[in-house]
């Protein structure tokens, strides 16, 4: 009999790629409010970026798609640990459901230091995830065959981007294009006449695709540790294979194919520049494809070696998250403060795409700068709570 669910070793190389992860969405967010373009710009758009900026923005990208992916694939690792299959899923359902009571309720005021409900800022991968944990969990309760649940979620983020070309009849009717933006695309959402809005950034139906993908996956978590890292060499390396064919040829599997650009510099970016809201079929083999390959290459990492730090990190995941919202907004405003810049520019409403006061923002460098700023105090409080969560793994 297989040891109970919490008494089970854990796996460093996931824990590891998590908490890799969790130090470059730091960066993000904090480009998001420090940089001067941070609120307002676009960094990959390539009449206006540079190189620099352009790959500190891409590679976060990798965050969201990994973290969903690793959210499934935890809980298959559950499954294989002899947990209940009916409990297991009530109780994911229920995760699912706190997290997207976080979203809505905890990390409006965290993220934008405001406590207007009429606006509940951007739904992130909080609230994707949230999703994906009730969609998972109901499956579970009903005992459809993991090989379904993985056959489900592979079909979704295959074949998502044919809705593009499938036109929508009823999108001047407000409820169904709220319905539509939600589950498949991006936009901005009014619940009401007057009531709250919100900018459905993480459309549900792509992203519980990930997680689901992310379930079927963690049955390598039965394997052999050799035979595993094996699979998930060879997993890794056809999705990279696949997301440079497709990308090259121009097929399908992004609204947006790459240009011939006047630099070399500029044509490689437009390769590399792939749809995330909601994220293609390119961009997830572009994020997914690597971040298997590290899990394949970190297989025998230890979780007292050299990597332990990082390793302790991706154990607290919400922990830090929730946080580094609060983390990178302070930041900035001590940075707006030593630089006599007006206090708050941070915190505007998006929805009215209020341009930055003169002289407002900073550049790159302050942008990571203020990045290690924030490692230094969130790390810290981050691996108190890990150690206060786990005693007994000490």
């Amino acid at each position: 009999m297989p040891p109970p669910a919490h008494q089970a070793p854990r796996h460093p190389a996931i824990d590891l790629l998590r908490g890799l992860v969790m130090v470059v969405m730091l960066l993000d967010h904090t480009r998001d409010f420090v940089h001067v373009d941070g609120l307002t710009g676009d960094p990959t758009d390539l009449r206006t970026t540079t190189p620099a900026l352009f790959l500190t923005r891409w590679i976060t990208h990798y965050c969201a798609p990994v973290f969903v992916f690793l959210a499934g694939l935890s809980i298959r690792i559950q499954l294989l640990r002899g947990a209940d299959r009916r409990e297991l899923g009530l109780r994911t359902m229920r995760r699912g459901c706190h997290f997207l009571l976080l979203e809505l309720v905890v990390l409006r005021p965290l993220m934008w230091f405001q406590f207007d409900y009429s606006f509940l800022a951007h739904l992130q991968v909080i609230w994707a995830i949230g999703w994906g944990m009730v969609v998972l969990g109901a499956l579970l309760r009903t005992r459809v065959p993991p090989a379904a649940i993985a056959a489900a979620g592979l079909l979704v983020v295959a074949g998502h981007n044919l809705l593009t070309h499938v036109p929508f009849a009823f999108t001047d009717v407000r409820a169904w294009e709220t319905l539509r933006i939600l589950l498949f695309g991006r936009g901005g959402i009014q619940f009401g006449a007057d009531g709250p809005v919100a900018i459905g950034q993480y459309a549900i139906v792509p992203w519980v695709g990930v997680l689901l993908v992310g379930f079927g996956l963690g049955r390598l978590y039965g394997l052999e540790a050799t035979a595993r890292r094996r699979a998930l060499l060879g997993l890794g390396l056809t999705a990279c294979t696949l997301f440079v064919l497709l990308r090259a040829t121009g097929g399908y599997g992004d609204p947006s194919p790459w240009t011939n650009e006047p630099t070399t510099w500029r044509s490689v970016l437009s390769f590399l520049r792939v749809e995330k809201y909601p994220p293609s079929l390119q961009y997830l083999l572009m994020t997914l494809g690597p971040g298997l390959l590290v899990l394949a290459a970190c297989e025998r990492v230890r979780a007292d070696g050299p990597w332990s730090v990082v390793v302790r990190l991706g154990r607290a995941p919400l922990f830090f998250y929730v946080l580094q919202w609060a983390t990178v907004h302070l930041v900035s405003r001590l940075l707006q403060w030593l630089d006599g810049q007006p206090i708050g520019w941070d915190a505007p409403n998006p929805l009215l795409q209020q341009p930055l006061p003169p002289g407002c923002g900073f550049s790159l460098g302050v942008v990571y700068l203020a990045w290690a700023i924030g490692l230094a105090g969130l790390v810290p409080l981050t691996l108190w709570w890990e150690r206060q969560r786990r005693p007994a793994a000490r």
